[in-house]
Parts: structure tokens; sequence; C-alpha cells
């Protein structure tokens, strides 16, 4: 296994973490906390789609590169962004299920530890 695949999959580990934690800290909330905790669990679990949707397209535009072939056109990143509005204009429906803001701030929470991750391993390997 290649680094870049032990990179996603543990970006992927740690957002299916932190989004336990999201639900297990609903059950442990106040009732007005819950639609803004919700909406955190809710929006790291479509980063978790949305991590595996990019390392894909990563994973094929590197295949495409080193075999110098024509490139054909994806589908990866629109349906990225159709799932995270999906899931915001669900949620603007029923704001009282989750937060759709919170929902949206945590779809990044995936990327944010794979670059945090990245940044560390470049420091390891500079010293």
């Amino acid at each position: 296994m290649g680094e870049f695949e032990t990179r996603v999959r543990r970006a992927v580990r740690n957002t299916l973490y932190a989004t336990a934690a999201f639900v297990l800290l609903w059950g442990a909330a106040p009732a007005a906390w819950r639609p803004l905790v919700a909406g955190l669990a809710v929006g790291s679990f479509v980063g978790v789609y949305y991590l595996i949707s990019a390392a894909r397209q990563a994973r094929q535009a590197g295949a495409v590169a080193a075999e110098h072939a024509k490139v054909r056109p994806g589908f990866a990143a629109v349906s990225r962004i159709a799932a995270v509005l999906l899931m915001v204009l669900l949620l603007s429906r029923h704001p009282e299920w989750a937060n759709p803001l919170a929902a949206l701030a945590a779809v990044w929470i995936g990327p944010a530890l794979a670059l945090g991750d990245h940044v560390r391993a470049l420091r390891r390997d500079k010293s």
C-alpha cells in the first residue's frame, strides 16, 4: 500500500472517529444543543464521502497522467457538490433536526484532518 492510500485511510478513519464522537456527544447534549451537534455529525459523515470521492478522483488523475491517456470527463466533483447541496437543502427544510450551517462546516473536518496529516508528514520528513 502506497503513502497516498495510507494517508487517505488515516484521514477517513480520523473523520469517522470525529463522526462517532459527535454522535456520542449528541446523546449527552442537552436538548437545546442537539441540532447543532447533529449537524456536525451529519456534516462529518458527508465529509467521509467527500474524502473517499476526492481520493478516488486523484488516484484516477494520477493514473491518467502516468499513462498519458485521454482525460475522461469526471462526475466525481459534481457528485460531491451535489451531496453537500442536498444535505444543506434537506437540513434547511428541517432545522429542528440538525443545524445546516454546522453540517456545512463539518464537511471540511475530513479535508482539514488530511491537510494536517500532510503538514505533519512534511515536518517529519524535513527533520
